[in-house]
């Protein structure tokens, strides 16, 4: 269905948000002093007439607000008996907004918009072209005081307290909504285009690539409606718990413990040993606790699969010898994202399963995010999310009993409308967008570059902008309409945008601005210097100490090497090769061997470090520095290993592949014996390389080295054998 059939076919009392640049004028501020002392009494209105008879029918129950105290409870909505002739509103500050979405069944879903506002409100106008769905309910990341981050605050323009019970977040990057993990429903990411891959560091191709989309019944869209559809309905039915609160995070977590319930797991391979901590912290087992399995410290009578990393482990080995279930890691992911148990065959034990397996589109596997999920998840909501529950009891469609305080004017209106509140992620999540001139020779063939009017059957449309250096292509998810249409009729719905457009380099000068700098402005033109980007002035000891420099050629930045990420050259072109290549690296070009470059982002997940590290502090040591950041990350590339080098190799510590080896962590050794892990030779039949074969030692190239040092992480030792 086209964009302007969809908003035709959309009902009239839908409402939608899509906000962009500026935050819309504040409603009244929240007082929080307003809603300490109240007790559950409700106001029923009929006409002008005021009954307590329900003051004590909004008491707590299970759920999320099950340690709720008596104030707390004051801040429940409890949808008990319910009428078109009797609504029980509480007085203000409910909303009259709030209150007649929930009369109409409503919530309210919000929409995240991942790039520029120019780009968010034009595909919101595509997905949107009347504006019944989102209106002018649009997001700017400006408006949030954390841009890596992002805050209901945002959405509603005020802290909210009451909304947080009614409100879905629909969105690919769960690290994102600290604080609001309970709210969410997390995507699986769209990456139709080969540029989606680079950003996220995916080397599997792209739909696009693959010439192949979702598909409309089973894809990622049809899941989450489907999870919606419940959510919404055991918000209004009371199904959850009869006289529980009211709360849609409690909704998401029965759900989604339903999902593996049954299931005892035991891992192997999976999370790290003797690294201090505890293994029910670890992302992947909470993820599994989340979903409702059972995890084990070890195997027994009572496991049902195993979770693997490889295949031949003593638990791993276990599995195979009773008959039971061995799954690598990506059957959690896929349960997580799908919200029902995967075919366990689907997801085979490989020899290599860290190679092979499909990377996370929600990304459970980093430290930081581990870090959120111990803060945001768990048994329940904590006291601060149970004094933002709504109360709910018996349900029918006959009354809501809402509490006089604190309840805002905006989500009483929507509640009463019978809406909850939706955040969905527009881009990796309704839509993928790429710059037309980055799309990927196999998109080229696959006729992306003939593409040059919109082509609504295929869900592509074409985005330009004045302001903008190129156009963007851009591939409706399949499903959006149907999603979007079906969706606002439970929920408001928002639309948040956080970063900019990728790869559109700065076509308004937003990014560098005039700061262009020439080597013409260098004293010395063979040299570059820290001063030049400061101006005249020498740099100082604070600016030297905040400043990251990605180069390709280390020898230039004399003075500034250890602020220096080197960045591995890019030789595609012959002339490349031929002027910059060194001999054994750079035989042929890329163009040459008719192939390219993955689509990694080894530099991005490095500056994402030094950043984080930078700014977290850690107290002891820890130097507020980026050069000692970029120094002890490097360190823990090759940590752990000992590295003899073969006479071919000079061994004094001066030379430059002695030197970058120790930087990496690795300890050098003059000569083999029982603690090196690592020969690095030229030449097999050497007396150390004939070592390292006998004694079952690593052999490698010295290109291995350089591989850990272009690419922060240490490289499989099989891709780089010595040969004549």
């Amino acid at each position: 269905m086209d964009p302007s059939a969809a908003a035709a076919a959309a009902d009239d009392d839908d409402d939608y948000h899509a906000t962009t640049g500026g935050m819309e004028p504040r409603g009244e501020e929240d007082n929080g002093a307003s809603t300490r002392g109240v007790t559950g009494r409700l106001l029923a209105w009929r006409g002008e007439e005021e009954d307590d008879d329900d003051a004590e029918d909004s008491g707590g129950g299970s759920g999320a607000g099950a340690n709720a105290d008596e104030d707390d409870a004051a801040s429940a909505v409890s949808l008990d008996t319910i009428s078109n002739d009797s609504i029980l509103l509480p007085p203000e500050p409910t909303s009259a907004n709030l209150a007649s979405l929930l009369r109409a069944r409503k919530l309210i879903l919000v929409v995240d918009l991942d790039h520029t506002l120019n780009y968010a409100t034009a595909v919101a106008k595509l997905l949107d072209p009347d504006g019944a769905y989102f209106g002018e309910r649009i997001i700017s990341s400006g408006e949030s005081s954390q841009p890596d981050r992002k805050s209901l605050g945002d959405v509603f323009g005020w802290a909210p307290e009451m909304e947080r019970a009614a409100v879905v977040i629909l969105d690919d990057t769960a690290e994102v909504w600290k604080g609001y993990r309970d709210n969410l429903i997390e995507m699986e990411r769209y990456l139709y285009f080969a540029s989606s891959r680079g950003k996220f560091g995916i080397a599997a191709r792209s739909l696009a690539e693959r010439n192949r989309d979702e598909s409309e019944r089973e894809g990622a869209l049809a899941v989450a409606l489907r999870v919606l559809r419940r959510v919404h309905g055991e918000f209004f039915s009371g199904s959850v718990c009869s006289g529980s609160f009211a709360d849609v995070r409690e909704v998401i977590r029965q759900a989604r413990r339903e999902v593996l319930r049954g299931c005892t797991v035991a891992f192997t391979g999976v999370i790290p040993s003797g690294d201090g901590g505890r293994a029910s912290d670890h992302p992947v087992w909470r993820r599994a606790e989340q979903l409702g399995a059972t995890c084990a410290d070890d195997v027994g009578e009572g496991v049902t699969h195993v979770v693997a990393g490889k295949p031949v482990t003593r638990k791993a080995l276990w599995a195979q010898t009773h008959g039971k279930f061995l799954v690598d890691t990506e059957w959690i992911n896929a349960a997580h994202f799908r919200w029902s148990k995967p075919e366990e065959r689907m997801y085979p034990v490989e020899d290599d399963a860290s190679a092979g397996a499909a990377p996370n589109p929600g990304g459970i596997a980093g430290e930081k995010e581990g870090d959120l999920d111990a803060e945001d998840s768990g048994g329940g909501s904590g006291a601060d999310d149970a004094a933002a529950a709504v109360s709910h009891g018996a349900t029918s469609t006959d009354s809501i009993v809402l509490p006089p305080e604190p309840t805002s004017g905006h989500l009483a209106s929507l509640l009463r409308a019978r809406k909850l509140i939706l955040v969905v992620d527009l881009d990796h999540t309704l839509v993928n967008s790429t710059a037309d001139y980055d799309i990927s020779g196999t998109e080229y063939v696959n006729g992306l570059a003939e593409l040059v009017t919109d082509d609504p059957g295929r869900g592509l449309f074409i985005l330009d902008h004045a302001s903008w250096f190129s156009a963007f292509i851009t591939k409706l998810r399949p499903f959006v309409h149907g999603f979007l249409r079906e969706a606002s009729a439970m929920f408001e719905m928002h639309v948040d945008y956080a970063a900019a457009v990728a790869k559109l380099l700065d076509p308004d000068g937003v990014y560098f601005g005039e700061r262009i700098i020439s080597r013409d402005e260098s004293p010395q033109p063979d040299r570059k210097s820290l001063d030049v980007v400061f101006g005249s002035a020498p740099a100082s000891a604070a600016e030297r100490a905040a400043v990251v420099i990605l180069d390709d050629t280390a020898e230039v930045w004399e003075g500034n090497s250890d602020n220096l990420i080197e960045m591995e050259r890019y030789h595609y072109f012959a002339s490349s090769c031929r002027d910059f290549g060194s001999p054994w690296e750079c035989t042929h070009s890329l163009s040459e061997r008719g192939v390219d470059e993955s689509e990694r982002a080894a530099a991005l997940r490095v500056l994402r470090r030094v950043h984080a590290g930078f700014f977290a502090g850690g107290g002891g040591s820890f130097v507020a520095d980026v050069r000692e950041v970029i120094r002890r990350t490097r360190r823990l590339v090759l940590r752990g290993c000992t590295v003899a080098f073969t006479r071919a190799i000079a061994s004094d510590d001066h030379h430059s592949v002695w030197r970058r080896t120790e930087q990496l962590g690795a300890t050098c050794a003059d000569d083999v014996g029982p603690a090196v892990t690592h020969v690095v030779a030229t030449n097999p039949t050497s007396f150390k390389a004939v070592w390292a074969q006998v004694f079952g030692k690593f052999l490698v190239n010295p290109e291995w080295i350089n591989a850990a040092h272009f690419r922060w992480s240490k490289p499989k030792e099989e891709h780089f054998p010595v040969r004549w």
